[in-house]
């Protein structure tokens, strides 16, 4: 009760029309108090004014305890609502912010309440209006000053990058927008009052987007004294309700500002996390599928070797037995049904090794195998023109690893396959263009045929067959962007992406 009362006195001592400083510091007070020991906070308080208190009472005992219960319920009415509320207050979001900004104007009009129509010994305004106006705004004023700073220094503690930043903006915008704002008073006087006090409203903004309500906190009460001093000094008395007004926009703008200001900055915050998390989550599922598709094609490079080793050279031993059997015989027309069934077995284990790894990958490279390997086989087959342009000056596809290799030459053929059974197309055109970038190669693929393309809605949703989703599998898997366009006029696959040189 002794300090909260010592401070309070100093308090009322720079205390003017402008700003009454012992509202705020009864409003932090009665926050962070136990609502038990309000009361003594409150007694505390009117034994302050006990001469003053006890001359009102007298004559006047009725109405005024009545009025005091009044101003006594809507003093406590802020920090009440504030310490009763399910929502923690954090204000570093909007929202906490406002709930702090309507409880300082509920406990400063109820201040208001009872002060404006209170006895009053010295020169007071002749409009009641005019009084309670200048009693709560005094009161919010004095609120804003202290209980933003109070919170940030008792609750909400201020990072290290926020007061490296007040290090700068006090000495090099705060304080010489303040001189500004006093030189023009000095120079241009009391005509210009208003417009010079702008002045002080441009660095309370502006430490509002730059470390939010903190900075606020930092640079609204400089401001209000600044504004205050130079009201006083003018003479500009007559104009306190204007600038009470002036000083509670700004504060309260500038607060809910910051608090907006901190709670879009979390929210980039925790998206750029989130985003730094979904990249490694993607990196790491990327890695997985280029490992899963890795033992895919040395499981398919394997089954195609035993196919190779094993079935072909039982295939060529048969048919050696056979064509022994045919001289035993004499009667090469009896052997017909089997070497026709014998050539039939090694057309489908010659597709079916295709199928698993493509031929001349290994032994050939990339380029080669797309220029006279099976997808050109497959064109001439089913009849269709293929024309093939590739533009590697440097010899970066052979610089490219297996797996990427692999998968280009996958893109191509399912784009080709598709090409022939769906799309009734007659010519198939396939660019392939590779580019050094620093220590990356980019790789532009196009494919495109003249056949009838396929439904848009079907891409929009994601449709089109295993032949189309396998191409999207792995484009995926390189990292890449595949861009589809289908039309009247054929279909056009179009692949980029980049890769690290081998």
């Amino acid at each position: 009760m002794a300090l909260y009362a010592a401070g309070h006195y100093l308090l009322v001592l720079p205390a003017n029309l402008y700003w009454h400083p012992p509202a705020g510091w009864r409003f932090l007070w009665l926050l962070f108090t136990p609502p038990r020991l309000w009361p003594a906070l409150l007694v505390a308080e009117w034994a302050i004014y006990l001469p003053d208190s006890l001359q009102m009472f007298t004559g006047h005992g009725g109405w005024m305890t009545a009025l005091t219960l009044a101003r006594m319920i809507g003093l406590m009415s802020g920090p009440w609502w504030l310490r009763h509320s399910r929502q923690p207050l954090l204000l570093d979001d909007a929202s906490s912010m406002q709930r702090l900004l309507l409880a300082i104007a509920a406990s400063a009009l109820g201040n208001a309440v009872f002060n404006t129509w209170r006895p009053f010994d010295g020169e007071v305004p002749e409009s009641s209006l005019e009084l309670f106006l200048q009693i709560a705004l005094g009161d919010i004023n004095g609120t804003l000053m202290l209980a933003p700073l109070g919170l940030l220094l008792l609750r909400n503690r201020s990072e290290a990058a926020q007061t490296q930043r007040w290090k700068r903006d006090i000495p090099l915008v705060l304080l010489p927008a303040l001189l500004l704002y006093a030189s023009t008073l000095d120079l241009l006087g009391a005509s210009v009052y208003f417009f010079a006090t702008s002045l002080c409203a441009l660095p309370v903004l502006y430490f509002a987007l730059r470390t939010g309500w903190r900075g606020v906190a930092i640079a609204l009460p400089l401001a209000n004294i600044a504004v205050a001093s130079a009201s006083i000094l003018t003479g500009n008395t007559a104009a306190a309700v204007q600038v009470q007004l002036f000083l509670s926009i700004i504060g309260m703008s500038g607060l809910l500002l910051g608090a907006s200001v901190d709670e879009l900055t979390a929210r980039n915050d925790a998206l750029v996390a989130g985003n730094v998390r979904l990249d490694r989550l993607s990196d790491e599922l990327r890695s997985a599928a280029r490992r899963n598709l890795s033992i895919s094609e040395d499981l398919r490079r394997r089954l195609a070797l035993e196919l190779h080793d094993e079935l072909g050279q039982n295939l060529t031993a048969l048919q050696t037995r056979i064509k022994l059997a045919e001289r035993k015989a004499g009667d090469p027309e009896a052997f017909a049904p089997l070497r026709e069934i014998l050539d039939h077995m090694r057309r489908r284990v010659s597709g079916l090794m295709n199928s698993l790894r493509p031929a001349g990958l290994d032994a050939f490279g990339l380029a080669r195998s797309l220029q006279q390997g099976s997808i050109r086989d497959l064109m001439e087959t089913s009849g269709m023109a293929y024309r093939l342009h590739i533009e590697d000056g440097d010899g970066l596809l052979e610089r490219l690893d297996d797996d990427t290799q692999t998968a280009i030459y996958r893109i191509v053929q399912e784009a080709a396959t598709n090409a022939v059974r769906h799309a009734d197309a007659c010519n198939l055109l396939v660019r392939l263009r590779a580019r050094s970038i620093g220590s990356s190669i980019r790789i532009g693929l196009s494919i495109e045929d003249d056949g009838r393309g396929i439904d848009p809605a079907s891409l929009r949703l994601r449709n089109g067959g295993m032949g189309l989703q396998g191409i999207r599998d792995r484009v995926l898997l390189l990292g890449g962007r595949l861009r589809i366009r289908s039309g009247a006029r054929g279909m056009r696959l179009v692949v980029a992406f980049r890769t690290p040189a081998s």
